[in-house]
């Protein structure tokens, strides 16, 4: 099985209190940091992890080596991906690209800790029952 249906539901778990906890805040934002597409970002960066989890577990169940190739690669390939996004963004729509590039960098960070501690909760245990 590529991924598990636990990590799919926490991550649809995870995603959802983000977006409620975006919808609260929204309101007391500052303008320049209101932007109104954030789902879509927020589908960009679920997407993401799902394919860099999917990656992980082949990855991991090849051998150790395997896993740190992979991970170490597709960081980073994931890194230059969101650069590239976010200078393209920032050249082609300037009038909101502080906001998108406020709400990108939230959700990175919110996302890659998520994917960080399912990785090591995932691996540990595994290593623990070996």
């Amino acid at each position: 099985m590529l991924t598990d249906s636990r990590f799919n539901s926490k991550l649809l778990l995870f995603s959802g209190f983000i977006a409620l906890g975006y919808y609260f805040i929204n309101p007391v934002l500052l303008d320049k940091f209101r932007f109104e597409m954030v789902w879509m970002l927020q589908l960009f960066m679920m997407l993401v992890t799902f394919l860099f989890h999917v990656g992980l577990m082949r990855a991991g169940a090849k051998s150790d080596a395997a896993f740190i190739r992979f991970f170490m690669g597709a960081t980073g390939i994931k890194l230059f991906l969101f650069m590239v996004v976010l200078i393209g963004y920032a050249l082609f729509n300037k009038a909101t690209a502080v906001a998108f590039i406020a709400n990108f960098f939230i959700l990175y960070l919110l996302y890659t800790v998520f994917e960080v501690a399912m990785v090591y909760k995932k691996f540990s245990s595994q290593r623990k029952a070996s």
